[in-house]
């Protein structure tokens, strides 16, 4: 079957991904041509799990392709897929014109009968406007022959797991015009997700009002029930009761359920935020009162004051204070900073700001390292500017320092050689701040990390990965011939070098610095995998491989500075780190934590 998607944002992406990997021929359409060339190449311009792996695989099939092209996109469809955005205007109401306009450029080219399934959050009526904006367009055709369907299909994909949950959906929603072949439609619907019906997921097929509301409807429970578990947290701290039992408690009962009851800084992103706006609209125009959506969305709102204030009476006067932001995305797993409450937190009090980012393939993706690293870095370094935040603290990366060929490395060398795009991204980064300082008076200390370990590490870098190979019996990869080496910092020692640099800067008038944080102590490959196995017990299978480009053959941090200005000494050698490590790897293995 020939499935055309309109729209590559991370609803369209996802689903035409997905659908390509099984076993679907899909095209996908979009007006942006730089996304649709980086989407050629494989490279995904959102992060989410699974995706940009699955994304290459399907390319490589030759089961998807992209175009700007609504022609060629659309002649050979069996069915199309509307996925364009529908952002909020500024009184809450959904902004309509990219759907209106996709409709009327896909009029332009059908040939056939067609069934259109929108997938994009569309008020009450939506789809039935789309269906007329068609029609109009074909009539203008000579074309209003032609028997076309509209259907409401709405996603309901989480951010950070949106792969699993297009493949494990709880329900899936069809709704259908009363006017149309409701029988030929779910035939059509039933081939389309054979797939889903083989897994016994329900499908509920039901009219397109109740489809479109079904979605708001779903977003703004949640915005609730996450309010709600908010509003407890509060009440909890007043009393002394632990919120965190409460929430587990209230888990328990099968009528509640144990999702979204983690208290914490309320609901961002791209849903919850637009979609709760957009229902008090669509309420307010049919004369609804939504007064338990409304409070919800105060009561979000609010929140952010709320831990402001709860600051000012921890910390007194906060002129002289410095807080740490740990992380911008507005929940793990994702890249999106929409309406994230960290940045809405970064606006509201004089900040100093920790920048936490993820290391990934910079050779297979150098753009996205250019949008993350180095417009992400000059993104807070304007909220820096705009909002007065003198202080700037940032992570760089023991990765700069490239080909240079002394040991061990020092703040103060000639850095010239970055060995791939991240060392690059990084090394601008610092000579951003360094702008940022000297014209805007912003104080900055760019941290240099060096090799980061330790509990909750990332699963995709080495020790995690060789962790969980060793335990389940499967090959190592050992690239080069094992005697690279990396100055290894445990991630306790790390948080004391960036808790000294935030006490540092508070005392400065000016200060622009940068600080290695390491060990300063080289492990050889060899010695990390004999280390591992001594520890956890288990044997390595290893498998010997070329070096890979950009890799640094040794990496050793002079931490002299740092020990002098910062007071910085690393606690934790190698051995113990990895003994640590190991402790609270099983535990997450075995599913204790």
């Amino acid at each position: 079957m020939n499935v055309t998607i309109i729209g590559t944002g991370y609803i369209g992406l996802v689903q035409g991904v997905v659908m390509s990997n099984l076993g679907f021929d899909v095209g996908c359409i979009d007006n942006d041509e730089v996304k649709i060339e980086t989407l050629k190449q494989g490279k995904s311009p959102i992060y989410e799990p699974g995706l940009e792996e699955t994304l290459k695989k399907s390319l490589k099939n030759g089961k998807i392709k992209f175009t700007l092209d609504y022609n060629s996109g659309i002649k050979n469809a069996d069915v199309i897929f509307l996925a364009v955005g529908t952002p909020p205007l500024a009184d809450g109401s959904s902004n309509l014109n990219y759907i209106t306009a996709a409709s009327k450029n896909l009029a332009q080219f059908l040939s056939k009968d067609s069934l259109i399934i929108t997938k994009s959050t569309v008020p009450m009526g939506t789809n039935k406007k789309i269906k007329k904006i068609i029609l109009d367009e074909l009539k203008k055709r000579n074309m209003d022959n032609l028997n076309i369907s509209v259907i409401s299909n709405p996603e309901f994909l989480r951010e950070g797991k949106a792969v699993y949950d297009f493949l494990n959906p709880d329900r899936i929603v069809v709704g259908i015009d009363e006017n149309d072949n409701k029988e030929k439609i779910k035939k059509e619907i039933y081939k389309i997700y054979e797939y889903f019906l083989k897994k016994q997921i329900p499908i509920i097929f039901t009219n397109l009002e109740t489809a479109e509301l079904s979605k708001y409807s779903s977003n703004a429970f949640l915005s609730v029930k996450i309010s709600f578990i908010n509003e407890m947290a509060m009440l909890s701290e007043k009393t002394g009761a632990n919120i965190e039992d409460v929430s587990k408690i209230m888990g328990f009962d099968h009528r509640i359920g144990n999702e979204f009851l983690n208290a914490g800084l309320g609901f961002g992103g791209s849903c919850f935020p637009k979609d709760t706006l957009a229902i008090l609209n669509i309420g307010k125009n049919n004369d609804c009162e939504m007064s338990i959506v409304n409070s919800a969305v105060k009561f979000n709102d609010d929140l952010k004051d709320i831990l402001i204030k709860k600051i000012k009476n921890k910390l007194g006067n906060t002129k002289d204070k410095t807080i740490s932001i740990l992380g911008l995305s507005f929940k793990p797993e994702t890249d999106d900073i929409r309406e994230s409450p960290a940045i809405k937190i970064i606006k509201k009090v004089s900040l100093l700001l920790f920048l936490k980012a993820g290391v990934r393939p910079s050779f297979e993706k150098p753009l996205d390292y250019e949008e993350t690293n180095i417009k992400g870095t000059l993104n807070l370094l304007e909220l820096c500017k705009k909002f007065k935040i003198n202080n700037f603290v940032c992570a760089s990366s023991s990765s700069v320092y490239g080909d240079t060929p002394k040991l061990p490395f020092s703040e103060s060398d000639d850095i010239k050689k970055p060995l791939s795009p991240y060392a690059l991204t990084k090394k601008t980064c610092e000579e951003m701040a360094y702008l940022y300082y000297k014209n805007y008076g912003i104080k900055v200390i760019m941290l240099r990390f060096f090799t980061v370990y330790g509990a909750g590490q990332r699963p995709d870098l080495a020790i995690h990965k060789f962790a969980k190979k060793l335990k389940y019996n499967e090959k190592i990869s050992i690239y080069g011939d094992g005697k690279t080496g990396r100055d290894y910092t445990y991630i306790d020692d790390i948080i004391a070098g960036i808790i000294a640099s935030i006490k540092f800067i508070n005392k400065k008038n000016e200060c622009y610095e940068i600080f290695n944080l390491g060990n300063n102590r080289v492990i050889t490959l060899m010695e990390m995998v004999k280390i591992m196995e001594k520890i956890s017990g288990y044997k390595a299978d290893l498998e010997f491989c070329d070096f890979q480009k950009g890799d640094m053959p040794m990496t050793y941090a002079d931490i002299s500075k740092a020990k002098k200005l910062l007071g910085y000494s690393p606690k934790t050698d190698f051995e113990d780190g990895i003994e640590k490590f190991f402790e609270w790897f099983e535990k997450k293995e075995s599913g204790e934590i």
